[in-house]
């Protein structure tokens, strides 16, 4: 608990620090981007994601490979943009297709995400939690209901085109109007607690990566409200293992990529958004672990003027904390 709690304030000092970025209340246009000053938007998604993984480990001179998928990969998603932050949480009943559960299966999978954006910089960060899998081993099937990952993860990245919108790429704050894209760099961090021990395994896993993951992001615009963006992260980084009896310091490779299809009109947004994170690492000799998540969104959202008490508390907290003004 002490866990999620620490990071929910994290993310919580992030949010306050969007929220008070000032901006105009007119649409703003470029040759490139139009962006949506102090409108208020309100998503709603339907998303597909796990966290699967394999374990594999040495008994006695034999190799034993589990692979864990996990029980609940569907939930709805609740989001809200204003100014320069963008956040989400997520549920996840077990009535949704997909979501194998049941009386004696205490699954549950938990989700919290933000976004905060300053002119090039991009700043991500993720609170992911997911109990009940069913491990597979030579093809026998068996439920683990207490296995469980729990995750934080985050990246800062910078673009170098500023006529480039990543913001039009993944949450429709802003709108490409011209096709184009961009270079960026990425430093990518996760930290992942593996609870194996009451499913059987020897001992926990707590795995740490860092890297740097430089990409290239591309918006192509079909039309004037059409458009498809994808992009692709590889890079290399450190990744600290901790097994219970032993520990060790290896390299990793880190493979990430996303693309979205949507529409994006003054009011009404929507579209079907796509993402893949890999992280492959040897853990020792006796033990191989790799941590795969992936994404898949179909969301709607509709964006309006942002109610008067809500500027005013923002321009309170830009004045209060001196942050800079934007005009984004």
């Amino acid at each position: 608990m002490r866990f999620y709690v620490n990071k929910i304030l994290v993310l919580l000092v992030f949010l306050f620090h969007g929220l008070g970025m000032a901006q105009n209340d007119s649409l703003q246009k470029s040759e490139y981007i139009q962006t949506f000053p102090n409108q208020l938007a309100m998503k709603v998604s339907y998303v597909i994601t796990e966290n699967r993984f394999s374990y594999n480990q040495k008994e006695d001179g034999q190799n034993r490979e589990f692979k864990a998928f996990p029980n609940k990969k569907n939930r709805i998603l609740l989001g809200i943009q204003y100014r320069a932050i963008e956040a989400n949480i997520g549920i996840s009943p077990s009535g949704l297709p997909g979501n194998r559960t049941s009386d004696s299966i205490d699954s549950k999978i938990y989700n919290l995400n933000a976004k905060g954006f300053y002119k090039g910089w991009i700043q991500t960060l993720t609170i992911y939690h997911q109990r009940g899998f069913t491990l597979e081993e030579n093809g026998e099937i068996r439920e683990a209901p207490f296995l469980e990952t729990n995750k934080f993860a985050g990246s800062t990245a910078y673009s170098f085109n500023e006529d480039f919108s990543f913001r039009a790429t993944i949450g429709q704050k802003e709108k490409q109007l011209k096709s184009v894209g961009s270079v960026l760099y990425k430093v990518s961090y996760d930290y992942t607690n593996f609870v194996l021990e009451s499913s059987g395994f020897e001992n926990n896993v707590n795995a740490l990566n860092l890297g740097i993951t430089p990409g290239y992001y591309y918006n192509y615009v079909f039309s004037e409200n059409l458009f498809l963006a994808a992009g692709v992260d590889v890079g290399f980084g450190l990744n600290y293992n901790d097994f219970g009896d032993n520990s060790i310091v290896s390299s990793v490779f880190l493979l990430g990529g996303s693309a979205t299809l949507g529409f994006n009109y003054d009011r009404f947004f929507g579209g079907v958004y796509t993402n893949l994170s890999m992280r492959n690492y040897q853990g020792s000799n006796r033990i191989k672990l790799n941590d795969n998540i992936r994404f898949v969104e179909f969301f709607i959202g509709y964006r309006f003027k942002a109610p008067k008490i809500l500027d005013k508390t923002a321009d309170k907290v830009n004045e209060t904390l001196r942050l800079p003004k934007l005009n984004d």
